[in-house]
Parts: C-alpha cells; sequence; structure tokens
C-alpha cells in the first residue's frame, strides 16, 4: 500500500484569537501544522457590497434609508463582541428578512 500522506491536506478555519487558543491547548499541534494565514476583516464598504450582493441574490433591494441604516449598522456591529465579519451582514439580512415577513403577514391579516 502506497503512502498518500504528502497528499492529505487539512484546513483548520477560525477566528486569530480563538484559534490562538485552540493551539494552546495543545502545544505540539501548532507546529503540526505548515502554514498558517491570517486574513484580515473587512472593511466596512467590502462589507456593504457584501450585503447588496446577498440582497440581489435574494431578489431584494435596499431603500435609500435602508441603506443607510446599514451603512450605520456595520461600523456599530464590527465593534461589538463576536463579530463574525460577512456572517454578521447575513445574520441582519436574515433578521430584517424575517421582521418584514412579519410585518406582511400582520398586515394580511388586518392586524
Amino acid at each position: 500500500m502506497e503512502n498518500q500522506r504528502d497528499d492529505l491536506v487539512v484546513i483548520l478555519a477560525g477566528y486569530k484569537q480563538r484559534m490562538d487558543v485552540f493551539f494552546r491547548s495543545n502545544p505540539g499541534l501548532s507546529s503540526r501544522i505548515a502554514h498558517h494565514l491570517e486574513f484580515p476583516d473587512y472593511l466596512p464598504n467590502e462589507l456593504e457590497e457584501i450585503a447588496r450582493r446577498m440582497l440581489h441574490g435574494m431578489q431584494y433591494r435596499l431603500s435609500a434609508s435602508g441603506l443607510a441604516a446599514l451603512r450605520d449598522y456595520i461600523p456599530l456591529r464590527m465593534q461589538q463582541a463576536h463579530f463574525a465579519n460577512a456572517r454578521s451582514v447575513r445574520n441582519a439580512l436574515d433578521r430584517a428578512r424575517l421582521r418584514q415577513a412579519n410585518r406582511l403577514s400582520r398586515k394580511r391579516n388586518g392586524r
């Protein structure tokens, strides 16, 4: 049987602080991982573009006031605990869609 270890690729992904804790939990682990790559957080304008693309894919558009709210939201969210880059934007859009669906449902039911 041929040894295929050189063909094995393992990717461990996570936020830097959490990955540092993970590697400290097993001191020999870090040295066994050949490459450590760190990617910077997205900038606010990049997160806005990600939101626009997500919305476009869902066939939604932001009004001028919606866009202003998004522009206000992003820098505030970036300063909060557990900020998760594009995932935080996606979660915000999901919450907004759910609130819209609830408003439309109440309107349709005459409430």
